[in-house]
Order: C-alpha cells, then structure tokens, then sequence
C-alpha cells in the first residue's frame, strides 16, 4: 500500500510539473502586462479587434497591411524591408507623410484583391474593420493570417494604434518611443490653440462626410481649441457638406487637402463658387489648400500635423490663401 501511495503521489508530481511547463508562455505573456497576445517562441497569439485569436510570428518579416493608414506607422515602426508591398498612396507626395521611404518598398498595391495579396506570400496581413468580409474569408483559407485592428476615431485613438502595431508585429519597444514623441507633440499643440482657439473650420474630402462628427478630424479640432463645423451644429455622421450646409456653418476657414495638382481645381471650385461668396472663409479668403497627409493623419504624424493647421490658420488671417 505505501508503494502504491508513493507512485500517485510520484505520478501527480509530474502531471503539476507537466502543465506548469505546458502554460508557461501564457504566464509569461501575462508577466509583459499584456493579456491580447502570448509569445510562443517563433510565434505569437493575438486577439484583434473582432475578438479572435490569431497565430502570427513572432517577427513578421514580410508584412501588408489592406489600408494605407496603418502604411506611414509600419514603415517607421519596422522599417520597408519587412513590408511586402505599400499603397500607391503612401509613395505619393502630400498624401503619404514620409513617402520617400515608402518608395523603398518594391510592390506597389493599387487594390486589395485576394489574388494580389496571395501573390505576395504575406506571413502577417493587418486589416481594418470595415474590409471586405470575402477578402477576409480568402486570405483564412489560404492559411494567411490576418489581425483585424481598428482605425481610430480621436487622438488619443491614433496613439492606441500605434501601441497595438507595436504589438502585433512584435515591436513594443519602438511603439513606445514613437508614442511619446506623439505626446510631446500633442502638449505642444494644445500650447498653440490659444492663437486661433474658438475659429470654426471644415476640412473637404472626396469621400462625403469623412471629417464630419465623430470623425478622427473632429477630435483633432477639440485638441486643437477649434470648432469643427459640422460637429457644432448636430449634423449626424457623414453626412455630406453640400453648399446649403457650408452657407448654415459658416467656417473661419476651408480646408482642402491635396496630394495632386489636378485637385487644385479643388480650391477654384469653393473660393470662386457664386453660391458661396457669402460664407466667411470665402468672403476673407481664407479658403486654404495643405498636403492631405495633414488632414488624413491617423498615424504617428497627427501631432505635427495638428501644429501645421494651426500654422495654417495663422498664416491665412495674414491673407496666403495657399499652402502646399
């Protein structure tokens, strides 16, 4: 009997030793404060924003994300060589913040078909919420894994962003130090707003509504002390600026962002509109064209951004009405 006692307890002995061992890098990733991802040596377990786990390596080496925005954070975070292609966008000057990097990445995507993507043999592929749900469903049959992470919607937002990249494509460290040049940069801008605190601004855009309320340019215009039109007067999301709203909002300043000379045009289309002539921006000239990577800026940029309208709002009181 003592025998037999002496085996269980050995045999127990060695099942704790067992799951101990079995659960460590579940303990371990909880001992990193981080309890969306566990490392597993060459690979690592991420939950994404629509709350599945995601088996991806530990260090990504060939990396595409299906949306421009996230482009300008992964090209400082983890450098070209480790991105399989880029947007056309992010090589484009005015829309792509640091696009002479980006142009350092061979493959230029212009859609984001499954084929296309498949044709690059991504080991990581970073989605955002509102992709296609078939162009999600294809990449999970090819055995491609894909982290859906959210765009932001607010300042605070965009610096999440960046820490939540950091993490799925193993680069905590580096997110950390491109966050607090954020927050360096965002103490300044609230510093500045005093200049041009209160000014009612509206920020145009091809898709209708984009910096309408609830938009990521809307909480840039709190941080910034202005008041985003749209926002001001209740208008629900998206909705579009036509001219019997712009006449209702009345902006200081029109913004119009550029990333190409042909939308020019863009700036003629308000300033010189017989429909418009009456609304303020129109009226003291202040109908204002910048690079749309400022107005477009949910990435590690958005506090300099931030300090280059202000700039612009200043500069425009003086009567420059363009800026490229």
């Amino acid at each position: 009997m003592m025998k037999r006692n002496e085996t269980l307890w050995i045999a127990c002995l060695f099942i704790v030793l067992g799951l101990l061992v079995g659960y460590h890098p579940w303990i371990g990733g909880n001992d990193q404060g981080d309890s969306t991802h566990v490392v597993e040596g060459t690979q690592r377990i991420v939950i994404d924003d629509w709350g599945r786990s995601v088996v991806v390596p530990a260090e990504a080496k060939r990396i595409v994300s299906l949306t421009s925005a996230y482009e300008p954070i992964l090209l400082e975070m983890v450098g070209p060589s480790r991105l399989g292609a880029v947007s056309f966008l992010s090589k484009t000057k005015g829309y792509g913040p640091n696009y002479e990097l980006a142009k350092s990445v061979k493959v230029s995507l212009y859609s984001y078909a499954v084929e296309k993507i498949v044709y690059l043999h991504p080991d990581l592929v970073l989605a955002p919420e509102y992709t296609n749900r078939d162009v999600l469903d294809g990449l999970d049959h090819m055995g491609i894994p894909v982290v859906i992470v959210s765009s932001p919607k607010t300042v605070q937002g965009t610096l999440e962003l960046v820490e939540r990249l950091g993490v799925v494509v193993g680069a905590e460290h580096k997110a950390r130090d491109m966050t607090a040049k954020m927050q360096q940069d965002i103490e300044e801008v609230k510093a500045l707003s005093a200049e041009t605190k209160g000014q009612v601004v509206i920020s145009m855009s091809s898709m209708d509504g984009y910096a309408g309320s609830d938009s990521l340019f809307d909480d840039m215009t709190r941080v910034m002390g202005l008041v985003n039109g749209p926002s001001h007067l209740g208008y629900a999301p998206r909705t579009a600026f036509t001219e019997e709203r712009i006449i209702e909002m009345d902006p200081n300043v029109i913004l119009i962002p550029v990333y190409d000379k042909s939308e020019m045009a863009w700036q003629a289309l308000y300033r010189d509109n017989p429909g418009l002539q009456t609304v303020r921006a129109v009226r003291e000239g202040r109908v204002v064209t910048m690079p749309a990577s400022d107005l477009y800026t949910g990435n590690q940029f958005i506090g300099e951004s931030m300090k280059d309208i202000l700039r612009i709002l200043r500069e425009s009181e003086k009567g420059d009405g363009t800026h490229e």
